[in-house]
């Protein structure tokens, strides 16, 4: 009948709009579009970005060396440059099953609450763990070389004929403010070159001069000593 033919026409119709109804997976905030009413798309167009800003998610490379410090609930701080001086408080959240073989990291994430949506997604985070204080020895940074997987420092070793480059393979840990912790290889007061490297090979000969009260020292070559230290 036309009524039956009515209906069934109705009912296609609304079909085809809820066809055409984008419903939002989830809470969120819409980002710009380009797309305006009447533009024809084809299947898997973009048309608009949509985010959780409630929370941000930080994912980030952990040495192998601190699995065991920093499980799954250890607190942190984040900081971006768009707001100088400000931290975040978050916590770790999920830590990945396997162990990178190239970098002996794993990948932690984050999870930082966002008050005010002011963190963006694809903002670069600076992340901080905490640890408490520590004794531990440090080298300045222009002291460490990397080769490969490892870093190594040129020791200066004493001899019978005098004073030598030894190169020793250090495991590296924390950089801040210009210095390196070494984990191992290194023993306190062990003197090192610090500066001069690309003129230090290997059990070349060096003569230390020039000390100062600092407890650093002129070598032959310009290259400059220094001690690993307890800070």
């Amino acid at each position: 009948t036309a009524l039956k033919t009515a209906q069934a026409a109705l009912a296609a119709s609304e079909a085809r709009r809820g066809d055409r109804i984008l419903r939002a997976p989830f809470a969120g905030v819409l980002g710009l579009t380009s797309v305006t009413p009447g533009t024809l798309i084809s299947p898997g167009s973009v048309i608009t970005t949509l985010d959780d800003m409630s929370g941000v998610r930080v994912d980030f490379p952990l040495p192998e060396r601190y699995l065991g410090v920093l499980p799954v609930g250890a607190p942190l701080t984040a900081t971006t440059d768009a707001f100088p001086g400000e931290e975040v408080n978050g916590r770790i959240s999920l830590l990945d099953t396997r162990v990178n073989e190239q970098t002996r990291a794993v990948i932690a994430r984050a999870e930082f609450p966002n008050p005010g949506n002011r963190i963006r997604p694809g903002m670069m985070m600076r992340v901080a763990v905490h640890q408490g204080r520590r004794q531990s020895l440090a080298v300045p940074e222009a002291a460490v070389q990397y080769e490969g997987q490892g870093a190594f420092v040129y020791r200066i070793a004493r001899g019978e004929t005098g004073a030598t480059a030894q190169r020793v393979e250090v495991q590296t840990g924390a950089v801040e403010s210009g210095y390196v912790e070494i984990v191992s290889g290194l023993a306190n007061n062990d003197r090192i070159v610090a500066s001069g490297l690309n003129r230090i090979q290997p059990g070349a000969p060096i003569s230390v001069e020039g000390e100062n009260a600092q407890g650093r020292a002129q070598t032959k070559g310009g290259a400059r000593a220094t001690q690993a230290a307890r800070p």
